[in-house]
């Protein structure tokens, strides 16, 4: 962990991404279809789920594959048992960080600790694809290897539909593997993008500073908690104008939290 995360690296701040298994359904055209549930044969389920632990070394995978004979009998099956042990991972992470994660993984993996009467979970979610949209408009879009891309940081791996079908239609083990090496490195290239991000998102970060005790009066940084800062100038918020600073640890801007008494 590099000095200029300051209090980043004193939290439990877990990277984490799914890969899931299609639909399969019954239908009879290809353009432009209304699929009616009844149509359907597999619902999407998760296959794997990879994370790591910011600023650590090692990616770990939970997967359908962990239960060989069940998976053997059904790639559809296994889902429940590699959620109920991914909530053990979130029950001491301080946040976690996926991309496109509050429109889809975390639905996913709500969905499924449900359906599988798992035990309830909550926890605080940081999403990339948000962090992108509010840093600015990069030229290839927002989606991670376009970011990756644009960003100079190593890319994701390439895979193609039929690693997805030889899972759902064949329980392929050699298929599964390499459908986790590629979860694990969204996972790696997700913390690259998230540190690069970080000190220039303007929405949906926790405040580091409170969650180490700060209060009001404190002048820290909210990004990272340190209180190597030198004032910026001025910020006006509706009527009310306030200390601007530049944090000299992570980069970061951030507003103070009163408002300065305008002199008359």
């Amino acid at each position: 962990m590099t000095k200029e995360l300051f209090n980043l690296d004193k939290l439990n701040i877990l990277l984490w991404d799914i890969e899931t298994l299609p639909y399969i359904s019954m239908h009879w055209g290809m353009w432009k279809q209304n699929i009616n549930p009844g149509q359907i044969i597999k619902d999407v389920s998760i296959i794997c789920i990879s994370y790591k632990w910011l600023g650590e070394e090692e990616t770990h995978t939970l997967s359908i594959g962990d239960n060989p004979a069940l998976f053997a009998e059904d790639p559809y099956a296994g889902a429940g048992a590699v959620v109920d042990k991914f909530l053990d991972v979130l029950d001491v992470a301080d946040f976690c960080i996926a991309h496109n994660g509050d429109k889809f993984d975390y639905r996913i993996l709500k969905a499924t600790a449900v359906m599988n009467d798992l035990r309830t979970f909550r926890v605080r979610k940081v999403d990339t694809l948000k962090m992108a949209k509010s840093a600015g408009m990069f030229p290839e879009g927002n989606k991670l290897d376009s970011l990756a891309k644009v960003l100079g940081i190593e890319q994701k791996y390439k895979t193609n539909f039929g690693m997805w079908s030889d899972i759902a239609l064949k329980s392929s083990t050699e298929a599964l593997d390499k459908m986790e090496r590629y979860c694990e490195q969204d996972v790696r290239v997700l913390e690259q993008v998230f540190l690069r991000l970080w000190p220039h998102a303007e929405v949906g970060l926790p405040n580091i500073s409170t969650m180490f005790g700060g209060t009001i009066d404190d002048i820290e940084c909210d990004k990272c908690g340190s209180d190597n800062v030198v004032k910026n100038g001025t910020y006006m918020k509706n009527v009310l104008r306030y200390q601007r600073f530049r944090c000299q640890s992570c980069g970061a801007s951030f507003v103070g939290r009163r408002a300065i008494k305008l002199e008359v």
